[in-house]
């Protein structure tokens, strides 16, 4: 059973977010499970189902690293982690990393590399692209 602040976050809260942070777009989420190898490849989880349509906020903008300590003396860098902040009840079982992720809109599948959850309701996935199906 929710409490009435999760059905508050959830109601009015996160469509609220969703609206102002990005366009959600449609995802599908296939369990893995990692090798016992260290240089194996993750598989199929048989133990989790795929989850299908599921709604959630794409991000690839790129993040200024400022490597000097504060005293930028030299141009930085800047880098492309491609995100995906999902609602932690949008998916039926616990996100892991190893998890693939499937955007619908390009084809383009992702591997989950790092997971970070907001303290309340969502969850933040950095991704790694695995390649582009049709």
């Amino acid at each position: 059973m929710s409490s009435p602040f999760e059905d508050l976050l959830a109601g009015i809260v996160e469509p609220i977010v969703d609206t102002t942070f990005g366009d959600e777009e449609r995802f599908d989420f296939r369990p893995a499970k990692m090798s016992d190898s260290v240089n194996g490849r993750p598989s199929a989880d048989p133990g989790r189902p795929l989850a299908t349509d599921v709604a959630a906020i794409f991000d690839s903008a790129p993040l200024d690293v400022d490597e000097s300590g504060g005293k930028r003396d030299r141009p930085g860098f800047a880098t492309t982690t491609p995100q995906v902040s999902v609602l932690v009840s949008a998916v039926p079982w616990e996100i892991r990393r190893g998890d693939e992720v499937k955007r619908k809109a390009t084809g383009e599948v992702f591997r989950v590399t790092e997971i970070e959850p907001d303290g309340l309701t969502r969850v933040n996935l950095h991704l790694v692209l695995q390649e582009v199906e049709a």
